[in-house]
């Protein structure tokens, strides 16, 4: 039996949250000017940033939809990624226990035993420890030096059960054109085989400081949805619906102008895994996106993205996607493409 030691893992934790110093602000340029005040993503809603990448998938993570760290970092105390435009370092106290019991069984010889890669990682997986209370950390850090953007998050959650988790985060955020802090809470549950629901909400504040707009923004946002996944024929649908209303306030000069922005978005993803002949995964698939404006109910955004992921046995794995997004106020579409290209140290 692999017995694991909390200390080196503990150290390592608090050693990385020594370097924790900041997070996020949007471009707040045009916020809260002109007549009608402008829309939440321009005076840096809380909606389109936090609920939207860290905590849904600091969700996801602790309800086993995904890994919060791969396995296939293992072999080190945290996971880098890199995602336009940034560069993202992150890490959580389970991890931490993992990669310690990683670390033994290399030194064990177990390694070199004639196991798979995957095989040793589920070995240290399932000899680790659960902490009943997680920490989690990640810091993102601007490709371009020049862009100024620091930013990073610091929570801790507990799961309820088998199917639910409750949790705490606070971001605080430095970017050329100004900078803020805000607390965030989140909650998930089961509530049927393959149907969840979560709500999540946050508020903070921070300072604008650019050539078209200065002042002080408080802002936040409430947002409450459904999500179920179900298999036919090994495709995986995964339908979700989820209302976000974001509201703030700008304060400039003694001149203050609030707003507030309801949305609906429905999503559908379709995906279909595939076992190949080396032992390795490849998985096609396709999400597409709807967003109505909650105040009308005329359609406000439309996306659709497709991909492919290919993943070997050997812990290599290569990711490409390309997705359009319409939006139907500024009647532009945008086309982006991604590669994504991950080596394992060892």
């Amino acid at each position: 039996m692999v017995r694991s030691t909390a200390l080196p893992a503990v150290s390592m934790f608090v050693a990385i949250l020594l370097t924790y110093h900041g997070f996020q602000a949007p471009a707040l340029a045009s916020c809260g000017t002109g007549d009608a005040p402008a829309a939440s993503a321009d005076c840096g809603g809380l909606g389109g940033l936090l609920p939207g990448s860290v905590t849904n998938e600091r969700i996801a993570a602790r309800t086993g939809d995904k890994a919060w760290v791969s396995d296939k970092w293992q072999s080190a105390p945290f996971m880098i990624k890199e995602s336009a435009p940034t560069y993202t370092v992150r890490t959580s106290l389970s991890h931490l226990f993992t990669y310690d019991i990683h670390r033994r069984l290399a030194r064990t010889g177990l390694a070199e035993s004639g196991l798979t890669p995957d095989q040793v990682a589920q070995l240290a997986k399932s000899a680790t420890a659960k902490p009943p209370v997680d920490l989690w950390t990640t810091l993102d850090v601007g490709r371009e030096i020049d862009e100024g953007l620091l930013r990073g998050s610091f929570g801790a959650d507990v799961t309820l059960g088998r199917s639910g988790i409750v949790g705490i985060a606070v971001e605080r955020g430095e970017l050329e054109n100004g900078d803020d802090e805000r607390v965030v809470t989140y909650f998930k549950r089961r509530i049927a085989t393959g149907l969840s629901w979560r709500v999540a909400g946050g508020w903070g504040h921070g300072i604008i400081d650019t050539p078209a707009s200065e002042g002080n923004v408080q802002n936040g946002y409430l947002s409450a949805g459904l999500q179920s996944a179900w298999m036919i024929d090994g495709v995986t649908f995964t339908p979700s619906a989820e209302v976000t209303t974001n509201l703030g306030r700008v304060e400039n000069d003694g001149d203050t102008r609030d707003w507030i922005d309801s949305q609906l978005v429905f999503a559908q993803r379709l995906s279909r895994s595939f076992v190949v002949d080396d032992g390795g995964r490849l998985e096609p698939f396709l999400v597409i996106t709807q967003s109505i404006d909650a105040d009308n109910g005329t359609p406000s955004e439309q996306g659709l993205e497709g991909g492919l992921k290919i993943d070997t046995k050997d812990l290599f794995s290569l990711h490409a996607t390309t997705g359009m997004k319409r939006s139907e106020e500024a009647g532009e579409t945008d086309i982006s493409g991604k590669v994504q290209l991950k080596v394992p140290f060892n």
